[in-house]
C-alpha cells in the first residue's frame, strides 16, 4: 500500500492506495506549530479508524507547499510506518 500526502496551506490531505484502488482519504488542519510526534499520533489514529496497520504501508509520496512542515511529516511517516517518504 502507498501513502500519499499533500501538505497544503489549509489542510494536510492524505490517502492510501492499495494497488490502483484508493482505500481512504483524510484531512488534517495545517498547523505549523505541531511536532513530528503529534503528526505521528494523528496518522496512527486515522489508520486505526480505517483498520489499517502501519506495517501495510510499503511506500510514501509527499508533496508540500509548506516547507517548515515537510521534515516533520517525513519524520512522522518514518516513525509510524518505518519508511522514508
Amino acid at each position: 500500500m502507498i501513502l500519499t500526502i499533500d501538505i497544503g496551506n489549509t489542510n494536510i490531505t492524505f490517502g492510501v492506495f492499495d494497488g490502483d484502488k484508493l482505500s481512504f482519504v483524510s484531512r488534517l488542519a495545517t498547523e505549523r506549530n505541531r511536532t513530528d510526534d503529534q503528526f505521528a499520533v494523528e496518522f496512527l489514529a486515522v489508520f486505526k479508524m480505517h483498520d489499517l496497520e502501519p506495517a501495510e504501508i510499503t511506500g510514501a509520496v509527499l508533496s508540500s507547499v509548506v516547507p517548515e512542515l515537510t521534515g516533520k511529516i517525513k519524520t512522522a511517516v518514518n516513525k509510524v510506518c518505518g519508511i522514508e517518504s
